[in-house]
């Protein structure tokens, strides 16, 4: 059974086609009675991985530099979009960044929240593009939407998978999406 999640990203869906194709391809299933219809499957997700590979070359993924304080172990785990756009975050010295993970709830729109406090409007959309710099840098991914750039009192930067929230101290007390989303796990940055 094949289950198109459209929130994926092309990087996600280059690698569930391949995982597919090649666990296919590696065993007898081919030959199966009830592999009826499934040969249209494979052909689909070939066309997708091959789709995925033209978009991404080389290497799909690139690290974000470390900061000086992160070990190359570290270093190596930082593969998600999250993770870039926490450390575009603490370039410009985003306050309380927080990471709530909500895949686990079936009612999330999103994988990911991540929440920052700013000190000033004007460091709000310093942090907005240094997050939207490091995502294109670093993950290839550009925001489907961007909002509150202007004012910089909220801004909210949706990647679909990873929502970027950017508060001024005020306006974080005030929203507290950290409550909201209570069930979420919960991982502080410094």
């Amino acid at each position: 059974m094949i289950t198109t999640v459209p929130s994926a990203g092309l990087a996600a869906r280059r690698l569930a086609a391949t995982s597919f194709v090649e666990s296919v391809e590696g065993s007898d299933m081919r030959f199966s009675p009830n592999f009826n219809g499934c040969g249209k499957a494979i052909e689909f997700c070939k066309s997708q991985k091959k789709a995925a590979d033209s978009a991404f070359p080389s290497n799909p993924i690139k690290f974000a530099p470390p900061n000086v304080f992160m070990n190359q172990e570290k270093l190596k785990k930082q593969v998600t979009l999250a993770d870039t756009l926490i450390s575009g975050l603490q370039e410009k010295k985003g306050r309380e960044i927080l990471r709530l993970d909500l895949r686990e709830i079936q009612s999330a729109i999103t994988d990911y929240f991540l929440i920052c406090t700013a000190t000033s409007d004007r460091h709000a959309q310093a942090l907005a593009d240094s997050a939207l710099e490091f995502s294109l840098k670093y993950a290839g991914q550009k925001p489907n939407s961007m909002e509150g750039f202007q004012r910089g009192e909220w801004i909210l930067i949706d990647f679909i998978d990873v929502v970027v929230h950017i508060f001024q101290a005020g306006k974080r007390e005030f929203y507290n999406i950290e409550e909201l989303w209570g069930d979420g796990k919960m991982k502080k940055f410094d």
